[in-house]
């Protein structure tokens, strides 16, 4: 049985490393078997169906592809369709700025490396945790932005990759067509 999926490519395409064109990605995903594969942007975003499987294995084929036919060593974070729908629908955090919105996604569950965080000390900055997301509202802008500083790969002791809220529910879109 089919299903669709959210691939994010960490790192694709960010100033002048890791340059792929989409079209090269989107034809990787079908020689792997995929079908329906669309992306956003330039930025790693990639919206497919496949057969039911472990999300883990999902993006260990996406990865090893990606080194072995590009020679890229990307983190590839995936979410099944109702996972990324989740994601939209559960957003605790509110802003007036959908650009300052970032969804810092998770390659595993590390809420509990977020413990002592004192979010007051970021104020007017704000987050929220999901078990492997974290919404993120820069009120003063994404790169001015201490908070984000803070969720390092790291710190986080996995793979993190953002998007923006508009990139996020972009994708949601791509998923309901």
């Amino acid at each position: 049985m089919d299903r669709s999926y959210v691939a994010l490519l960490r790192g694709i395409n960010v100033g002048a490393h890791n340059r792929v064109p989409m079209a090269d990605v989107r034809s990787l995903m079908t020689r792997l078997g995929y079908s329906d594969v669309r992306t956003h942007l330039q930025s790693g975003n990639v919206v497919f169906r496949g057969p039911d499987a472990p999300v883990a294995e999902v993006e260990r084929a996406i990865a090893d592809r990606l080194e072995a036919d590009l020679g890229l060593p990307v983190a590839v974070l995936v979410r099944t369709d109702e996972e990324f729908r989740e994601v939209v629908a559960d957003n605790p955090v509110v802003g007036e700025d959908p650009a300052r919105l970032m969804v810092l996604f998770l390659s595993e569950p590390a809420g509990h490396k977020l413990a002592d965080i004192d979010p007051t000390r970021y104020a007017p900055e704000v987050f929220a945790v999901r078990p492997a997301e974290i919404y993120v509202y820069c009120a003063i802008g994404v790169l001015e932005s201490a908070l984000l500083k803070l969720f390092s790969d790291r710190r986080m002791g996995c793979a993190v990759t953002a998007r923006n809220w508009r990139t996020v529910t972009r994708i949601a879109e791509l998923l309901d067509r």
